[in-house]
C-alpha cells in the first residue's frame, strides 16, 4: 500500500467526522469516499476505533508542527502569538481540523487510546509554549517571577477554549477580539518593548 493511498484513507476519515461527526464514520463510508476498497481501509485500520485513532493522531500532528513551527520564530510576544492564532479556527482548513478536534474530545474522556493520543498532545503543546516562555526569561523580555510552566498550561487552555468557542458560538467572538484576548493574556507574562532590558 503506498503513502498516497494512505494519505487519501485518513483524509476520507478527518473529512467525514468534519461533516457528520464521529458517528458517521464506518468503514464503508470511509472506503466510498477515499474511493478504494473496503479491504484497503482495513489494511490501514482492522476496526472503526483504529481509524479514529489514526484520524485523530494525523489531526493533532497537524496542529502541534504549526504550533511549534510558529513558536520557534523571531521575538518571543510575535512568536507565541503567531503560535495561538495559526492554531485557532479562523479559515476553512483549520475549522475543519478544529471540528474534528472537538468530536474526539469527549469520546477522549472515555476511551483510553484517544486520550493518550490527547495527553500526548497536550502535553507537546506545552513543552513548545514552555521553551518559548523561557526563552523570553533569558532574553529578559519576561514579567518578573514567570513560572514559563505555568504560564504554558494556562496558555494551552486558553487557546483549547477560544477553540471551541470560536467554532460553537463563531458571532461571539470576533477576529479583532480573538487577537485582543490573546495580546492582553500574554501581556501578564512578557514585557512591553519599552520596558525590556
Amino acid at each position: 500500500m503506498t503513502t498516497t493511498t494512505h494519505r487519501s484513507v485518513l483524509d476520507a476519515v478527518i473529512r467525514i467526522i468534519a461533516e457528520r461527526g464521529l458517528d458517521g464514520v464506518s468503514i464503508r463510508e470511509v472506503a466510498g469516499a477515499a474511493g478504494v476498497s473496503i479491504g484497503t481501509v482495513q489494511y490501514y485500520g482492522r476496526s472503526k476505533d483504529d481509524l479514529l485513532v489514526a484520524a485523530f493522531e494525523d489531526v493533532v500532528e497537524t496542529i502541534g508542527t504549526r504550533w511549534s513551527a510558529e513558536a520557534a520564530k523571531g521575538k518571543v510576544a510575535v512568536a507565541l502569538r503567531d503560535a495561538i492564532m495559526a492554531n485557532l479556527p479562523l479559515d476553512e482548513e483549520r475549522a475543519r481540523e478544529g471540528r474534528v478536534y472537538i468530536a474526539f474530545l469527549a469520546r477522549a474522556a472515555v476511551d483510553p487510546r484517544l486520550a493518550a493520543v490527547q495527553q500526548r498532545f497536550l502535553a507537546a503543546q506545552r513543552t513548545a509554549c514552555a521553551q518559548g516562555f523561557r526563552i523570553a526569561v533569558d532574553r529578559g523580555q519576561a514579567q518578573p517571577g514567570l513560572d514559563p510552566v505555568r504560564a504554558a498550561a494556562t496558555t494551552v487552555a486558553l487557546v483549547d477554549g477560544l477553540l471551541v468557542q470560536l467554532l460553537t458560538d463563531p458571532s461571539g467572538l470576533s477576529h479583532a477580539l480573538v487577537l485582543k484576548i490573546i495580546k492582553d493574556h500574554l501581556a501578564r507574562y512578557l514585557l512591553p518593548r519599552s520596558h525590556r532590558r
